[in-house]
């Protein structure tokens, strides 16, 4: 039989053992600090996860209700009266209490009205098991019918006590049984702290309202109409909807920040202020450009962070950006997309449900800030198979924007999950490689380019006798060589292997006089060169030249040089000092590899040779580039 409307009450639960809660409720804490993004991303989650049919549409609708249609409003006033009673001296309780009070007791109460439709609702009835039971009464508890869904705690529900100045709030839902019939619920929950009420009997700090022996309403005839459902799916009613003139903006910022990749492919759309503000698929791209958003984002310091979304989202919709599937052990398909275009802020952002979940792979060895020798670009990642899903979903935390593997229950687990995430962010790496390296374009001899500038003066007038110089022959005498220091190809951090980029033969160059070849015939071999047994014998270069990356900036440069001789080539690259050359440390090399700080690559005669180096830091002044050839038996002896 249906409650009848004088037994549907609020009622805090027996607190026999006198148990002390306080404010510090762990759930809600953890949207405190900002608690509207929390709000917003934890009901879009739950609802997406809860589809029926696509897309689900969510409505987010502030309303004033008369505080005669709010069902036990009396008794939630007595036990906020009874809460602020007991916190006196503590100045966060009372200030917390206080402003309940002024929330619940005035004629009008401020309510935020969040609803669902295209979803299955929250399934009942209200027994264990059931996604309304959970939502409700679980603690700690998910319950979802997909495994890939994007709760995993049971601590998301917490979000919306955050945003409520009473943390009072209601719900109605309109679901179908496993017999295809039409059953309604409604409940409420309230948590404040432990107290003591009129009578002297000690209560928890949660109270249910609802039916009596804290079960929900299930007649809609029982509840006012502002309760009631026509609709498939759920309503989440915020009592003491925290007061903020921005509260739309705030809303509506989070939203597309974390649901544009859902919103993008047509899964979700959003209402805002009884349609005041939609976002969706046809007009996502111009949120971006929105007049509102964009100045939120600007006077709350979120404007590089607008940007950034703004970029993710080109990534998902340019047609410019590549695209590749990949297959990663245990996770299955994962689509990478890849934007390369300027001022492109160099980010891999991760993907799941159509919500955005975190950039960095910081707990298996990738954080994704390295990218010093590639073009600018952005790149989202996404799995695509349910059991990919499934497996980042577990190692996400509560807030699901970080992933982590200490979660997991066993070391076991734990181990296997680094080993396939280290490996999906390697294949990430080389995804983004193919797409981004720095490409340099052919190069053109320097003598080529002759026609470009201007013509010599007339040779005959430098055969012109007369007491005065001609004014248009320049007569350059350089100083006079110093000679240069001896040095061995095996001394650690003295002499120089090969030849350099300063000297006296004449040809092309970082600038006019430089030298591209210098000899050393004196150098013996090195009896344990950088390779510990390996032979190195200098051999003299050509034509050095090298620059400094446009892209990546003063740690990288792009060296060119032609050897004189076919082999294994070791380069020794030093910073040119007044009086000491100093050894520049590499990093990463292209076209060529690293071995004992050096790098290695293959050479022939008179073929022009191209290779890309990251030093360790910043360096913009010249170098010196020697050579030295590992001698023949020794590499037979390696091989």
């Amino acid at each position: 039989m249906p409650a009848s409307n004088e037994s549907i009450q609020l009622e805090f639960l027996p607190n026999p053992g006198g148990e002390d809660e306080g404010l510090g409720h762990a759930g809600i804490e953890t949207y405190r600090r900002d608690p509207f993004p929390g709000a917003a991303r934890e009901i879009g989650q739950n609802s997406r996860d809860a589809s029926m049919d696509l897309p689900v549409r969510i409505a987010f609708d502030y309303l004033e209700l008369p505080s005669g249609d709010m069902p036990g409003l009396e008794s939630l006033e007595a036990a906020i009266k009874k809460c602020l009673a007991q916190v006196v001296g503590k100045e966060k309780e009372e200030a917390f209490f206080a402003q309940a009070l002024r929330a619940v007791s005035g004629k009008v109460i401020r309510v935020l009205r969040i609803s669902d439709t295209n979803t299955t609702g929250a399934r009942g009835p209200s027994e264990k098991g059931t996604a309304f039971y959970s939502l409700l009464k679980g603690s700690g508890v998910s319950i979802k019918d997909n495994v890939d869904s994007g709760g995993s705690f049971g601590i998301g529900k917490n979000a919306v006590f955050a945003i409520s100045d009473a943390q009072a709030v209601f719900y109605s839902t309109l679901y179908k049984n496993e017999a295809g019939e039409e059953k309604y619920l409604a409940q409420g929950k309230v948590i404040l702290v432990s107290h003591t009420d009129d009578a002297g009997e000690p209560r928890r700090q949660t109270g249910y309202w609802g039916s009596p022996g804290f079960n929900p309403v299930s007649d809609q005839r029982q509840v006012p109409d502002w309760l009631k459902r026509s609709e498939i799916g759920t309503s989440i009613y915020v009592l003491g909807f925290r007061e903020a003139p921005d509260w739309q903006q705030r809303l509506e910022y989070s939203l597309v920040q974390n649901f544009f990749p859902a919103v993008h492919t047509g899964e979700m759309e959003f209402s805002l202020d009884k349609g005041k503000h939609l976002i969706s698929k046809l007009n996502l791209q111009s949120q971006f450009a929105s007049e509102s958003l964009v100045n939120f984002a600007k006077t709350n310091d979120k404007e590089s962070q607008f940007e950034l979304v703004k970029n993710l989202y080109r990534c998902l919709s340019s047609a410019e950006a590549k695209e590749k599937v990949i297959d990663v052990p245990s996770i299955g398909r994962v689509e990478i997309r890849v934007l390369v275009a300027e001022r492109m802020p160099k980010k891999v952002f991760i993907v799941r449900n159509g919500m955005v979940i975190t950039d960095s792979l910081e707990h298996f060895g990738d954080k994704f800030v390295r990218f010093n020798m590639y073009q600018e670009f952005v790149a989202v990642v996404t799995p695509l198979d349910k059991d990919g899903s499934a497996f980042i979903k577990k190692l996400e935390d509560p807030k699901h924007q970080e992933l982590s593997a200490e979660g997991l229950p066993d070391e076991e687990k734990r181990a296997h999950a680094r080993r396939v995430m280290k490996k999906l962010a390697q294949e990430i790496r080389n995804v983004i490689k193919e797409h981004t390296l720095t490409q340099f374009e052919s190069e053109q001899s320097l003598d080529e380019m002759r026609n470009y500038f201007s013509a010599p003066s007339n040779p005959d007038n430098t055969k012109v006798e007369s007491e005065h110089e001609d004014p248009e022959t320049l007569r350059y005498k350089p100083p006079p060589r110093k000679p240069r220091r001896q040095f061995n190809a095996a001394s650690s951090g003295e002499g120089k292997a090969g030849a350099g980029v300063t000297g006296s033969d004449t040809g092309p160059g970082p600038a006019p006089g430089n030298d591209s070849r210098v000899k050393n015939p004196d150098a013996p071999p090195s009896p344990n060169g950088s390779g510990g047994n390996e032979q190195l014998r200098p051999i003299p270069i050509r034509d050095v030249r090298n620059t400094l990356s446009s892209v990546a900036g003063a740690r990288t440069r792009a060296i060119y040089f032609t050897s004189t001789e076919d082999g294994t080539a070791v380069l020794s690259l030093k910073a040119t000092g007044l009086n000491l050359n100093e050894e520049l440390p590499v990093l990463n090399a292209v076209n060529s590899a690293l071995h004992d700080g050096r790098v290695r690559v293959d050479v022939k005669a008179n073929v022009r040779t191209h290779i890309e180096v990251e030093f360790v830091d910043d360096y913009r002044g010249p170098i010196d580039v020697h050579m030295s050839l590992v001698s023949s038996n020794a590499q037979e002896s390696a091989s």
